[in-house]
């Protein structure tokens, strides 16, 4: 997920149009700016200077949004889970929108003109996405001296701490979070799986996100893959189910 800026003259009015056209949440915001996210989007959005600024519907009464543009030099995409819906969310403002749908591949995108008359692009799929098409959201590595990985993740690589208990903690580290697991605690995420022994090999366990962990189960024990651990809601507030592949490598999924 990339972050996109955007200059703005209404930092407040265009915090709550991009907040309901994408679903997000503004997660951080200063005097001159505003950072909204969504699980799919990521937009930044800056206060222009006074003297560039635009008088926009909403601050000044006006009875249209801004003079729209033509086509432009750069377009910035945004992904949301149905077109129709975030054209919904947004009715009532001055957006406008393309007069037609049109579909590349695996997506229908449509254009947008914001209330301050900035062209950008809404793109939603509509293929079904292939059972592993996310990125992997979380790595479970097992750790025999967790005090010594603890200083290794957060002190000497620098990764910032969003989880930590008596046997685990959690590091962010791009778009994935690295959990480093006590050998102990590790025995039943894994089990009937042993955990390695230290010194006799990488103990590892790769998480991906689904939408269904019992669906996806299902398919896979379809496909002949067989499963560690059926689905289980686990201690932390997910539920998983596990897998090896043909070497070992331990894998889980999850509904985060």
């Amino acid at each position: 997920m990339s972050k996109i800026v955007l200059w703005v003259s209404d930092l407040a009015a265009q915090s709550g149009f991009y907040g309901k056209l994408l679903g997000a949440q503004v997660i951080s915001s200063t005097d001159g700016f505003a950072e909204l996210s969504s699980d799919s989007n990521s937009v930044l959005l800056h206060l222009l200077p006074a003297e560039y600024r635009d008088a926009t519907g909403l601050t000044a009464g006006l009875t249209a949004g801004l003079p729209a543009q033509e086509e432009v030099a750069i377009k910035p995409v945004f992904s949301v889970a149905s077109i129709a819906e975030a054209k919904l969310a947004v009715a009532g403002t001055f957006a406008r929108f393309g007069d037609s749908v049109a579909t590349y591949g695996d997506y229908n995108y449509l254009d947008v003109i914001d209330p301050e008359g900035n062209v950008i692009q809404l793109q939603e799929r509509v293929t079904p996405k292939g059972l592993f098409d996310d990125e992997i959201f979380a790595i479970t590595l097992v750790a025999h001296d967790l005090a010594a990985s603890i200083e290794f993740y957060g002190d000497k690589l620098g990764l910032k701490t969003v989880f930590s208990d008596d046997v685990s903690a959690v590091y962010v580290c791009g778009k994935t979070m690295i959990n480093v697991l006590s050998g102990a605690a590790a025995v039943e995420l894994v089990q009937p799986a042993s955990v390695v022994s230290e010194g006799s090999g990488v103990g590892a366990v790769y998480t991906l996100r689904v939408a269904d962990v019992d669906a996806t189960a299902a398919e896979l024990e379809a496909a002949g893959v067989k499963l560690l651990s059926g689905a289980i809601d686990r201690p932390w507030g997910v539920r998983t189910a596990s897998f090896q592949d043909p070497s070992g490598h331990t894998w889980e999924i999850a509904d985060h």
